[in-house]
């Protein structure tokens, strides 16, 4: 989410890359499970048709490659039922069938079917890839090590082609990455002016962020620190570019859907409870509005982690990527469109209307790995208050993120939602410059 003041920045440009980041979650989406056993003891496992009806089983099995096609996760599970009930299946319908569950967010029925495909049809390159998949969806990082451990012990031609993309993943979400990066800031347009520009920068230590920035070729780099945020008071040697370097470390987290089933709600504490009320990021945004509060009040759950659960889940469900909306509020509640600006506004104002402290987190989204040009990344997400784990980030894009949001190539600048008067959009953004970069370690823990 750019700043308007931010050099180079555009709608076009922020829709652009809210849609790249929206894409790659959709690709990936799948976080972590629990134990399968477990899995089992909770979830309905699809069971053998007890009758066989071809032709039933090939007419709702094309119903589900039509749900697919349309990104209805829900239609194409009920097609894929449907049609094992009407016949054995194969591995594909098993798989397709887990594979919808987990990015309908049903990990526990994904797991289960994942388990049920194996036993049916042994450990192949595809079976094995989807309980991985599955796994990732519930944030299991062991059993997501197994399934690639038991891949490897298969011959090279029986492996799935993902293999290797699936090993690259499990390490973004278990390995600490170290970006450089580089910015190059233009010089003001009036050469005579002296004035420091004030630039909003990466924050220095944040969750899972360690930042150092340096500048090179400034007149004078002064480091500010003022209301939680960190800036640079630059002044450029006439008609001269400034550059910024920085070395960014990020350490993922993925919870898990274990520890987040281990919270026991708890009691707001007076400090967190200044992120409950009313914010500004660009627009006013009120928790207390008729709808979002009757909104909210369906998806308040016992503790803040399934409150937030349910949030995801509906937004999810019932709203569409879709760029060209209005900010406000009851604009995105009735068109129930948005890019990622909208998406993370209405969820920290469901969030906070069902009490759950919560603000929207800004950055840019990093490419994963390798080396990058003039990347723009500029993107915002959220962060919430879980009741023992504390703040917790979540990608409102993707409704499995609360169990495996991971951190790395999240950089992050700053929030917004403090209060009325606490806007991001008021400063002029590194967000707004290309990013230049390269992923030079990634540390084995």
């Amino acid at each position: 989410m750019t700043s308007p003041r931010t050099p180079q920045s555009s709608t076009t440009r922020r829709t652009g890359e809210c849609l790249r980041i929206w894409i790659a979650i959709g690709v990936v989406s799948a976080v972590g499970a629990a134990q399968v056993g477990a899995q089992q003891s909770r979830a309905t496992t699809k069971t053998a048709a007890t009758t066989q009806d071809p032709a039933i089983y090939a007419a709702r099995f094309r119903d589900a490659e039509a749900a697919k096609a349309r990104g209805d996760y829900g239609a194409m599970e009920a097609a894929l039922e449907a049609a094992l009930e009407a016949g054995a299946g194969d591995e594909y319908a098993w798989r397709s069938l887990a594979w919808a569950e987990a990015r309908g967010g049903k990990w526990e029925e994904s797991l289960a079917h994942a388990e049920e495909n194996l036993r049916r049809h042994s450990e192949t390159g595809w079976t094995l890839r989807q309980q991985f998949d599955s796994a990732s969806v519930a944030g299991d990082l062991a059993l997501m090590q197994s399934s690639l451990a038991r891949a490897d012990l298969l011959p090279p031609e029986r492996r799935n082609a993902d293999h290797e993309s699936d090993r690259r993943l499990l390490a973004a979400w278990t390995t600490p990455r170290t970006y450089e990066l580089t910015w190059r800031i233009p010089p003001p347009s009036d050469v005579a002016n002296s004035r420091p520009t004030r630039w909003l920068i990466p924050d220095a230590s944040h969750g899972w962020q360690r930042c150092e920035v340096t500048a090179e070729g400034a007149r004078s780099a002064v480091p500010v620190l003022e209301g939680g945020r960190r800036f640079l008071d630059l002044v450029h040697r006439p008609g001269e570019p400034v550059t910024l370097k920085a070395r960014v470390v990020h350490v993922p987290v993925m919870l898990g859907a274990r520890r987040l089933a281990a919270e026991t709600a708890q009691p707001i504490d007076a400090q967190a409870a200044a992120w409950l009320g009313s914010f500004i990021n660009r627009v006013a945004y009120d928790p207390a509005d008729p709808a979002a509060a009757a909104l909210a009040a369906t998806l308040r759950r016992p503790t803040r982690a399934g409150t937030v659960q349910a949030v995801l889940d509906w937004m999810a469900d019932n709203l569409r990527y879709e760029a060209g909306h209005d900010d406000a509020l009851n604009s995105i509640l009735s068109s129930r469109r948005g890019v990622c600006h909208h998406f993370s506004n209405l969820a920290v104002t469901l969030c906070r209307a069902a009490g759950v402290p919560a603000f929207v987190a800004h950055g840019v989204r990093l490419p994963d790995g390798g080396a990058f040009t003039d990347h723009g990344g500029s993107h915002g997400w959220i962060e919430v208050q879980l009741d023992q784990i504390g703040w917790t980030p979540v990608e409102p894009l993707d409704r499995n993120s609360l169990r495996r949001f991971g951190g790395a190539g999240y950089l992050f600048f700053d929030v917004s939602g403090r209060g009325m008067d606490d806007d991001h959009f008021r400063f002029t953004s590194l967000q707004g410059i290309p990013v230049t970069g390269r992923v030079v370690e990634s540390h084995a823990r």
